[in-house]
């Protein structure tokens, strides 16, 4: 009922619900099997975006219009900086920095139902689906509880445009980016400095292959420093993350699989849940990861093994070194 059925997704995009969805998993992320660790409440701060218009969202603060969400030249407010706040079933509250929840006014399920902001009533109206839009980077509509979107009405680019919402038709007034704002954030850092993956079992980095026989494969390689072994984490708002290499393209589990053995790739961004990862902490050993798919498992250095070009891939959680990965700039 809340946007979470087949119907809805199969509207949004074409594309279907899938049987493993990150977007519904994070509540299982980083348990017990984990060493431990449980996963913390992610709260950076996030502008979101028009993509027609390309102004912010923004709870107004002007008389005429107090508490109404319109659009408004990005500025940089706090009523313009979001945190998503996930349920573990795929769905969040989006809240601003002043501490205002968007809200569909009212529980209103009707087009045109105005979105306000509001203190935390616990009501359907409240919670929303991020439906990402296939192949556009950063780019959901937002799903409300009655599985119309969140609309910039009458396709209005101009400042103190009305948001309401809105039955889907898949117009650019109902495609939305939600970008990282480094504003006010703890990882100022995630987004722009690149990073490498040493592998803790050999201390051999992560490496896009450029080898004939490995090309565009993830393999281990002694560390050196070049443009193959650096990678830019970006993170998404259920604070996940996407690890794009030098040359744009993404580490990619191949084909979605959820197989052991599932080799991870460089491919061009599409969006899909192989393209999402988790960094979890391994406690007490500093700035090292496992970095878990989007099927629960790890990326794993095939066979335990140490030496130069051996493949990276997909395998179960086992907490052995080959599937320790430490972080570094």
């Amino acid at each position: 009922m809340w946007g979470g059925n087949n119907k809805g997704f199969m509207m949004f995009g074409g594309h279907k619900k899938q049987e493993h969805n990150p977007w519904q998993q994070q509540n299982q992320w980083g348990n017990n099997k984990w060493g431990g660790h449980q996963s913390q409440p992610y709260q950076e701060f996030y502008t979101i975006k028009g993509k027609q218009s390309g102004r912010a969202l923004d709870i107004s603060k002007a008389n005429e219009s107090k508490g109404q969400t319109i659009l408004w030249d990005i500025h940089g407010g706090d009523n313009q900086m979001f945190t998503i706040e996930m349920n573990g079933q795929g769905q969040c509250q989006i809240k601003n920095k002043e501490g205002a929840y968007v809200t569909v006014e009212g529980n209103n399920s009707n087009n045109q139902a105005k979105i306000v902001g509001a203190q935390n009533q616990h009501q359907p109206g409240q919670v929303f689906e991020l439906v990402p839009v296939q192949g556009e980077e950063e780019t959901f509509y937002i799903k409300t509880f009655c599985g119309k979107c969140v609309d910039v009405y009458g396709h209005n680019k101009d400042n103190g445009a009305i948001v309401n919402q809105w039955e889907y038709n898949g117009g650019e007034n109902q495609k939305w980016i939600i970008h990282h704002t480094h504003k006010g954030n703890k990882n100022k850092n995630v987004g722009h400095q690149k990073f490498s993956f040493k592998s803790k079992h050999s201390g051999r980095a992560l490496d896009v292959s450029q080898a004939p026989n490995t090309k565009d494969h993830t393999i281990i390689w002694d560390y050196h420093g070049g443009d193959n072994q650096k990678f830019r984490l970006q993170q998404n708002p259920m604070g996940l993350y996407s690890i794009k290499c030098h040359d744009g393209r993404y580490l990619t589990i191949a084909q979605n699989s959820h197989d052991n053995g599932a080799k991870c790739v460089a491919h061009k961004w599409n969006g899909q849940a192989g393209q999402l990862f988790e960094l979890v902490p391994v406690q007490g050993d500093k700035n090292c990861y496992f970095i878990k798919t989007f099927a629960g498992k790890c990326l794993d250095v095939y066979g335990n093994k140490k030496d130069n070009e051996t493949i990276v891939c997909q395998w179960e959680y086992n907490g052995q070194d080959n599937q320790k990965w430490y972080l570094v700039q």
